[in-house]
């Protein structure tokens, strides 16, 4: 594991460092602290950005009355802001928006299963991938629903999050209808 957390947490120290001269507030956020003993009055708060929406990564879940966003990735981000000595603060927002808000400051840094592509890596730096995800097309049951390959779902409605991955696949498909 700690092969794994530190190529991405020498990447996250610089992309910090680079933001050392602004001024950052200080608030609310999660149960991250601190090896130090600092109070979180007296901690640099750092911002996540994800999409809560990517379960078993990053999640909603119902924790004695409170939402929480929980998942793997909230985890590495609690252990990055750990090892900084900072105050995690979570923004939760749409997919599509994290680069947006990552290169206009509004957050520090991106955890949400954010694939690395030529396009994306023009804009923003990457850490090493620690996750290798393959893609699948769920399809509802019953009746001809044979889907063998993506050339099957030419003239098909395909759902897909917007400015993802999946998107782009979908996109690709010659003759697909609509995307939602």
């Amino acid at each position: 594991m700690r092969k794994v957390l530190l190529p991405m947490i020498l990447l996250l120290v610089v992309v910090f460092m680079s933001a050392c001269g602004q001024e950052k507030t200080t608030g609310t956020g999660s149960d991250a602290t601190s090896s130090s003993g600092s109070s979180s009055a007296e901690k640099e708060v750092i911002v996540l950005g994800t999409s809560a929406d990517y379960a078993p990564y990053e999640f909603h879940k119902k924790i004695d009355g409170k939402d929480i966003i929980v998942g793997f990735d909230i985890e590495i981000a609690k252990a990055i802001a750990a090892d900084l000595g900072a105050e995690l603060k979570i923004e939760d927002m749409d997919f599509d928006g994290l680069l947006m808000a990552l290169g206009t400051d509004k957050v520090d840094f991106v955890i949400s299963g954010l694939t690395p592509t030529e396009e994306r890596k023009k804009n923003v730096d990457f850490t090493d991938i620690y996750y290798y995800a393959e893609q699948a097309v769920l399809v509802r049951g019953g009746g001809d629903t044979a889907v063998k390959s993506i050339g099957d779902l030419s003239g098909k409605q395909v759902g897909v999050q917007k400015s993802s991955i999946q998107e782009e696949i979908a996109q690709e498909i010659e003759g697909q209808s609509s995307l939602l």
